[in-house]
């Protein structure tokens, strides 16, 4: 698997990071179920540096999330109605269907996007019952960590040849400013996926997504050998 990743560096000092850790796939697991480790990037104090930190999901971001795909399927049926009343009136007499809007295709990515996050929230929400800790650092179960508030905003404006923007966090122990922009490496990554368990404790890796020894594990969690 191939990818591009953004680049953090400091403006007072050499700090650089590419968090390549962040585009590995993570699971919950226990003994009768498992769910997709949600993660935003954040700055782990232990780890000194920019690591994957757990977005634990709570209820109210879940019917923000329900209530935005009730309003865009909403959109996107009036949108449909709309462009099949504006067919040519051959395809109108013959039911014919023509290309859809560059608009629909957008509203309908959005709705599936969002349905996802749905899935995925409730998912981590079920498992999430008797969850005790602050959420984590990923790589090393820290939990004194900071999130980028803003880093998903700014990546959305960042381009292949763009400066780096600040991101309004300070480089902690120097006082630097932080700035993202663009790696300009392209990176190879195996695939694999790391396992944890509900408090965000890392319990193994496995390569790619092998169902087996998900299931494997399941079961010594279920036996409380581990």
């Amino acid at each position: 698997m191939s990818f591009q990743t953004s680049r953090y560096i400091c403006s007072a000092c050499d700090y650089t990071s590419e968090v390549l850790s962040l585009y590995a796939q993570r699971t919950y697991v226990t003994p009768t179920s498992k769910a997709g480790v949600i993660s935003k990037i954040g700055w782990c104090h232990d780890c000194e540096t920019m690591k994957p930190i757990e977005a634990l999901p709570t209820e109210q971001e879940l019917a923000v999330l329900l209530h935005t795909k009730e309003a865009r399927q909403l959109q996107l049926g009036r949108l449909i109605e709309t462009e099949k009343l504006q067919r040519p009136f051959l395809a109108r007499v013959l039911n014919l269907n023509t290309r859809p809007s560059d608009q629909r295709y957008d509203l309908e990515f959005e709705v599936q996007s969002l349905q996802w996050q749905i899935d995925r929230a409730q998912a981590v929400l079920g498992l999430m019952t008797h969850h005790r800790s602050p959420p984590r650092c990923l790589a090393c179960a820290s939990t004194q960590i900071e999130y980028l508030l803003l880093i998903k905003s700014i990546e959305s404006h960042l381009s292949d040849d763009a400066e780096a923007l600040p991101i309004g966090f300070r480089h902690p122990g120097c006082g630097g400013e932080m700035l993202i922009r663009r790696s300009d490496i392209r990176w190879m990554m195996k695939k694999s996926t790391l396992l944890y368990d509900t408090e965000g404790i890392l319990l193994d890796i496995v390569d790619g997504e092998d169902e087996a020894e998900i299931e494997d594990l399941a079961d010594i969690l279920n036996s409380g050998r581990l």
